[in-house]
């Protein structure tokens, strides 16, 4: 009796990169583009807005329209 021979598993590759390794690179990289937009969008909402009324002058402001576009 002859016994096939065995063969050797194939493995996928291991995607451990990165805080979320069940997403590919490519979906990674598209997450973090869109992110860089919308913070760049809170920027120039707070630029204009800032521009118009000084109350929106501060640095919390700035920062609370940057992470509000990033989220958004």
């Amino acid at each position: 009796m002859q016994y096939a021979a065995r063969q050797p598993a194939v493995r996928r590759p291991q995607i451990t990169a990165g805080p979320f390794p069940v997403l590919s690179s490519a979906a990674r990289y598209a997450a973090l583009v869109i992110v860089a937009a919308g913070a760049s969008a809170g920027f120039f909402a707070w630029y204009v807005g800032a521009s118009r009324a000084h109350a929106l002058t501060s640095d919390l402001a700035l920062a609370l329209f940057v992470v509000a576009g990033s989220l958004g």
